[in-house]
Formats: C-alpha cells, sequence, structure tokens
C-alpha cells in the first residue's frame, strides 16, 4: 500500500472550500477506500483546527464537526521523538523555513515516503530531497 504523509495546509482543504480542494479529497477518497496510508506528526491536529477556527466561513459547530471528523478518519499521527525534530531542525535551517513545516518534510524522510502539501513554496525549496510534493502535481487515481 502506498503512503504519504500530509501536511495541515491538504487537510484543511477537505472542511474548506478552497483552491485544489477536489485534490486534496482524492487524497481523502484514496485513504478512505483503503488504497492509501496516511500520517502525519500530531502537529497536524492543532494546525488544522487551529487553521478552521480562523475561517470566516466556518461556525463553531462546523469547526467542532471537523476535528471530530479529523480524529474520526484514524490517520496515524506519530509523536515527537528527538530524531524527529532534530531533523527538522536541521531541514528547517537547510531550507529556511518554520519547524512548524519542516517537521512534515522530516517524518517523510524519516518514514522513506513522500509529503504532499499545498504550499508550493516549501515544495519547491526542498524538492532536492526527493521525499515533498506539491498538491497541484499529485496524480491519484
Amino acid at each position: 500500500m502506498n503512503r504519504l504523509v500530509i501536511d495541515a495546509s491538504v487537510a484543511v482543504k477537505w472542511y474548506t472550500l478552497e483552491e485544489n480542494r477536489d485534490k486534496a479529497q482524492k487524497i481523502m477518497q484514496a485513504y478512505i477506500d483503503g488504497e492509501l496510508a496516511l500520517m502525519a506528526p500530531t502537529l497536524l491536529a492543532y494546525e488544522v483546527i487551529n487553521a478552521l477556527r480562523y475561517n470566516p466561513s466556518l461556525t463553531p459547530e462546523d469547526q467542532e464537526k471537523a476535528a471530530a471528523a479529523l480524529f474520526l478518519m484514524g490517520i496515524e499521527l506519530k509523536p515527537p521523538t528527538q530524531e524527529l525534530m532534530m531533523k527538522a531542525t536541521q531541514l528547517a535551517n537547510r531550507y529556511n523555513t518554520t519547524i512548524y513545516d519542516a517537521v512534515y518534510l522530516a517524518l517523510a524522510i524519516q518514514q522513506d515516503t513522500t509529503l504532499v502539501t499545498a504550499d508550493k513554496g516549501l515544495a519547491e525549496k526542498a524538492q532536492e530531497t526527493g521525499k515533498i510534493t506539491d498538491l497541484t502535481s499529485l496524480t491519484t487515481q
């Protein structure tokens, strides 16, 4: 089974009407259909719910439903470890990005898989790793 690391920029699109929502939802559907395994650092939950909290089109009830749905999906959420955070720090410094963004990439490298992000800037900066792809360039069946 194929595995991917997703970041919050992808997962947020599952609950909002944003550009490339259709591509994000194809990833979610492939996961639901058992064709794909998804993982992320535990940070994903905080970032997604925070982004939804500040989305003016969502009510508090919508936010709560989305929070519940995110956990009901059962995405494998990986806690921070010393090794993961050391790698994230190296990547953040190398690519001049936040630890928040780098930890997703560090997890993809650690798990020998690919990070899918809607953050084109991050995808371009770190493309040399071979472990990151922009959501718009991802092809899912």
